[in-house]
């Protein structure tokens, strides 16, 4: 009877240990997995469920590609199964990042020793502890493309039947913009080595070509993966799936945004106005206001003639448009005051960066353009 349970308690199986480690209360955790921490968190399944949920109603209006294979496994065929016919095509594309440094590599390696001159065996050559220099690339790929491009003739092809829309529409409608070749990039985008490619790359770093940032995002999808999408799906709609990193949730510097404002008027006066989207909130009676999000001042020109003065902008404080909007209370602090701004239907209808511009886009015969957000795993 001792044997038994001397062999139950000392048993050296991994199976058996990891039994024993469960029944005394032990939970097996990941100790290091960054993208594994929290993903089971109950808004994190919620997002989960609602994104699973959403990609069967996008997948009924896609091509599914079903590939067959012989005995040995080898692939004799490629099969694409059609669409539903009730609408338009939906073409999914996704998005993604990647870092890669100069002295990435695995940690084990095979080696062959080989007798050196003087009988000594040879020794693993130094590492260096040093990442290197980093390289980041940026693209968009679909099923049937992989990474999206074109030939300059399509995109010729392409302007030309912009330049024929515009022309029909006429000069009072909405122009639709060309697929400009290297159209001019925000400060700290790398030159575009890749035009007609819906990929890009920089080297980040401070003395380098700085960092990646939404603002380069939307540069990068507006000016060339929307125009390559156009070319290559002609009559299709778009979903364009990014992963719900921090970055890809920025709002573009003039939107209404509540939690960057302050209670008091201010913040440095503008030569140039640059100021906030203008926001818009019902009177009691129903009529609807436009209100903006910053004051015009004038103010005097130091040393200038009487009468001669300069006009400036300054930023509203939250006193200041909830005044306006007949919400202010003298007890509000600084989070409460913010909260309440945000919680008015202008500002609850204000889209991040990234959503705003792709959902605005439109095919080439207005094909719709939509975006969704992989769900996140990390904290």
């Amino acid at each position: 009877m001792n044997a038994y349970y001397t062999h139950i308690f000392f048993s050296d199986t991994e199976t058996c240990i990891c039994r024993w480690m469960v029944r005394l209360g032990f939970t097996l955790v990941n100790l290091k997995g960054m993208y594994l921490d929290g993903h089971e968190r109950a808004d994190v399944v919620k997002f989960r469920r609602q994104f699973v949920s959403a990609m069967a109603v996008y997948e009924k209006f896609m091509e599914n590609y079903e590939t067959k294979k012989d005995g040995d496994g080898n692939v004799i065929s490629h099969t694409t199964v059609a669409a539903e016919d009730c609408r338009k095509k939906i073409v999914w594309v996704t998005h993604d990042e990647s870092c890669a440094k100069a002295n990435d590599s695995n940690n084990h390696a095979y080696l062959f020793h080989q007798d050196a001159t003087d009988g000594s065996k040879e020794s693993k050559p130094p590492m260096s502890k040093n990442e290197g220099a980093s390289y980041m690339v940026s693209g968009f790929v679909c099923p049937c493309h992989g990474f999206m491009q074109v030939t300059q003739e399509q995109v010729d092809h392409y302007n030309q039947q912009i330049d024929q829309l515009n022309q029909a529409a006429g000069a009072g409608a909405g122009q639709r913009p060309h697929f400009i070749v290297g159209a001019q990039a925000p400060a700290g985008y790398a030159n575009d080595a890749h035009p007609l490619e819906a990929w890009t790359w920089i080297k980040p770093g401070v003395n380098r070509d700085g960092y990646w940032k939404n603002e380069h995002l939307v540069h990068q999808f507006n000016n060339k993966a929307a125009h390559i999408f156009r070319i290559l799906h002609p009559g299709c709609e778009a979903l364009f799936l990014f992963d719900n990193s921090a970055n890809h949730h920025m709002m573009r510097s003039d939107a209404r945004n509540a939690f960057i404002m302050t209670l008091k008027d201010g913040g440095n006066p503008k030569e140039v106005h640059l100021g906030r989207q203008a926001g818009w909130f019902f009177k009691a009676d129903g009529l609807k206001v436009t209100q903006p999000m910053d004051i015009e001042k004038r103010l005097k020109v130091p040393g200038g003639a009487p009468g001669d003065y300069q006009l400036v902008w300054e930023t509203k404080g939250l006193k200041t448009i909830l005044e306006e909007r007949g919400l202010w209370s003298s007890d509000l602090k600084l989070e409460d005051a913010q909260n309440l701004l945000n919680a008015q239907p202008d500002f609850q209808d204000q889209m991040e960066w990234l959503e705003e511009v792709v959902t605005s886009q439109r095919g080439v015969n207005d094909e719709k353009f939509h975006v969704y957000f992989y769900p996140k795993f990390q904290t």
